[in-house]
């Protein structure tokens, strides 16, 4: 798994790394006081990644940089946001990720190591998007991440990270190349 933010790459150092995908669909029961099953659609949320693994005790310094990830905020104070590359990120065409929730490390003493787990939260989501733009009148305009450029919203390009594009490819073949270090 890698996460790059301002031009900085950095590999997710986990040993036996697992991800897990959530896709929280919301519906409300629309029956009364019926026994009918009905459910009204209250829209698809963000999906959500959760990720686990260790990090040995020797390698402390990976741990203490997974925190500063997880602790970084942008310079309105909001959350960082971080492009992702990662099998089960690109599965749910998810491209850039914020952290969510708790990063909780515990001592495994059996194994000198910290059992590592966290979640990210998917950044401006399809359905987010796409309800931006229905709202905007279908004229929404999403700034590049990269270039900083504007770019026009269309219905063929809804996404402001381009899977054609450059980085993405680069940071593709950087995993595939450090996936085979795992072992």
């Amino acid at each position: 798994m890698i996460l790059e933010r301002d031009g900085k790459t950095t590999e997710i150092k986990l040993k036996d790394l697992a991800t897990s995908l959530k896709l929280p669909i919301k519906t409300q029961d629309a029956s009364g006081n019926s026994s009918a099953t009905t459910k009204l659609n209250t829209g698809t949320k963000a999906k959500q990644i959760s990720v686990s693994g260790r990090i040995g005790f020797k390698d402390a310094g990976d741990l203490t940089e997974l925190i500063k990830l997880a602790e970084a905020l942008e310079d309105d104070g909001s959350r960082a946001v971080y492009t992702i590359v990662d099998e089960t990120a690109d599965a749910a065409d998810i491209t850039r990720v914020i952290f969510d929730g708790d990063l909780d490390a515990r001592k495994v003493p059996d194994l000198l190591a910290w059992a590592v787990t966290f979640s990210f939260s998917e950044y401006l989501s399809t359905a987010e998007r796409a309800e931006a733009i229905r709202k905007a009148g279908a004229a929404a305009v999403v700034t590049d991440s990269i270039l900083g450029e504007e770019v026009s919203g269309s219905s063929e390009s809804d996404s402001a990270i381009d899977k054609d594009g450059f980085v993405y490819k680069a940071l593709k073949k950087v995993e595939g190349f450090l996936s085979g270090f795992d072992s």
